[in-house]
């Protein structure tokens, strides 16, 4: 069988997979509510990371936070009446973007798939959905602005990540000055002379009830732990992230928080907060998944079209660095 009747029988089984068998000889099949979840799994099913923050379907472009910010306390009493607490509305809410994820599968790589017929769909699958599954990370740590037509390498223009929406929405919880301009971590006259200081300043910065909870996490870059003077062991054996889509866990503590480094993460970081505190949004009727030909080219182009947006659920429960705010000692 070559390589052109597995990509047929792929492009069958993508069909039946996303509920649209009526639209397996067109380019392109829609995705609706269920099938946008499908896709949603499947990403986030390539990454600890990923799998660990809520990834959400949404039925508006813009709007409420799904979970939003916890009151510090709903338990009480009243001498008349019940005691009740509203949940908090005044953070900002949500809105999602176009995005497009467009990949190309030469024909010479197709061919080597087909080496391994009963793998063929898998291999593709991987080889697509692991390159999503990184962009995602990498735009929501390093993700600034919306551009129209996006050009930056590091994907910063495509939306506007956690960090980004962090600064804009509480501003007062990142640290991005120093006591002489910039943020100097380790050496002498620092501000933070280890990441034990700086975990623990950050974890003050918190809103006062959620300084306690204990699924706070530190989050932090390489570059950082790479100057930390204690002996830093990794509790990640290197064979268990061969494409690089995995959290990498540090058996030391900081602050006393459980300390990781995730995907993509700037290597001058540090955050703290708890992965469930921060989202993906997909808007749940936006989806397009297209497997088309380039004869000219001697390919095939896959690509996934959908409306998608960045959510901090609750800002007081998030404290970071301005990574391009830190220098080193």
């Amino acid at each position: 069988m070559d390589f052109l009747t597995a990509l047929h029988q792929y492009r069958k089984n993508k069909a039946k997979q996303f509920n649209a068998e009526d639209q397996y000889n067109k380019d392109a099949f829609s995705l609706e509510k269920y099938e946008v979840q499908a896709m949603l799994e499947k990403i986030t099913q390539r990454s600890d990371f990923l799998k660990a923050i809520n990834a959400i379907p949404v039925h508006n472009e813009q709007g409420r936070k799904i979970f939003g910010p916890l009151k510090p306390n709903i338990t009480g009493r009243q001498y008349l009446e019940r005691h009740i607490i509203e949940q908090s509305d005044h953070e900002d809410g949500y809105q999602v973007y176009e995005t497009d994820s467009g990949i190309t599968l030469k024909w010479g790589m197709l061919d080597l798939f087909n080496l391994y017929p009963e793998k063929f769909d898998q291999l593709i699958d991987e080889f697509v959905l692991d390159q999503i599954a990184a962009n995602i990370m990498q735009i929501g740590w390093a993700g600034k602005s919306v551009a129209q037509n996006t050009a930056a390498v590091d994907l910063s223009d495509v939306n506007k990540g956690w960090l980004a929406l962090l600064a804009e929405q509480k501003p007062e919880n990142v640290k991005a000055t120093g006591k002489n301009g910039k943020l100097k971590i380790f050496g002498e006259n620092a501000d933070y002379a280890s990441l034990d200081a700086l975990a623990i300043a950050l974890r003050n910065q918190l809103d006062e009830h959620h300084r306690n909870r204990n699924d706070l996490v530190f989050l932090v870059g390489a570059g950082l732990l790479a100057r930390e003077e204690q002996p830093i062991t990794s509790a990640t054996p290197a064979e268990q992230d061969k494409v690089g889509l995995q959290n990498h866990y540090i058996t030391n503590q900081f602050g006393g928080m459980k300390t990781l480094t995730p995907p993509q993460f700037p290597l001058y970081g540090a955050v703290v907060t708890t992965l469930q505190n921060l989202s993906l949004y997909t808007h749940n009727r936006s989806g397009r998944y297209s497997i088309r030909q380039d004869d000219e080219r001697k390919r095939e182009v896959v690509s996934y079209w959908r409306f998608e947006g960045y959510v901090v659920e609750d800002l007081g429960l998030m404290a970071a660095v301005d990574p391009a705010m830190v220098i080193l000692g």
